[in-house]
């Protein structure tokens, strides 16, 4: 690296994240937003494996209770090795942990969740693809019974959950697609986790 580079990358790089541009660029995208007259917008990130993403379900009616947004679901399916190194320790204290917040804030969790049934979450993953088309606030109180029913491992109403919001016409392939066009999205956006708003 050259005596130039030395002298000039960390200044570059302190204005990259200085709490001012961020600021600006915010204020930026606020007063664009209203001269288009365009609603708040959140899309919350979800995995039918994450337990975050259940509890995550049951606490948004209060945050929309409070703030008129527009929202978007967005399914991922499992995890990428460059950002989760350990996934089974990280899934086992997950649980644990959405145990402990969940008795502590009064949601719906099991007191000893087992990582859910393969079958479960294919059946999950294809369900919260198909509520993405939905309108937010139907989807919302779908997706909520859908991981109800992956973490309580109730395959009868997960299956009755299929029967009505499935279309039945796509394809693994599809499918797939969909997780790749979700994840590079999320990707873009700077995130890499589920359970996340943005």
């Amino acid at each position: 690296m050259s005596r130039l580079q030395r002298l000039i990358q960390p200044r570059f790089s302190a204005l990259l994240t200085s709490p001012n541009l961020r600021d600006l660029r915010r204020r930026g995208l606020e007063a664009w937003r209203r001269l288009g007259r365009y609603p708040h917008q959140v899309s919350i990130w979800l995995r039918a494996d994450d337990p975050y993403a259940y509890l995550l379900l049951q606490a948004l009616p209060g945050l929309l209770a409070q703030f008129p947004v527009e929202l978007t679901l967005r399914t991922l399916r499992g995890t990428d090795a460059d950002t989760t190194p350990d996934p089974e320790r990280l899934d086992a204290l997950a649980r644990i942990d959405a145990t402990r917040l969940a008795r502590w804030h009064g949601l719906d969790f099991p007191d000893h969740a087992d990582a859910p049934p393969p079958g479960l979450l294919i059946l999950a993953d294809s369900l919260l693809l198909a509520l993405e088309r939905q309108a937010p606030e139907d989807a919302l109180e779908t997706a909520t019974a859908v991981l109800r029913a992956v973490w309580w491992q109730d395959a009868d109403s997960l299956r009755a959950l299929a029967a009505a919001h499935l279309p039945g016409t796509a394809t693994s392939a599809d499918e797939d697609r969909l997780f790749s066009a979700n994840r590079e999205a999320q990707r873009e956006l700077g995130h890499y986790g589920s359970a996340m708003l943005h």
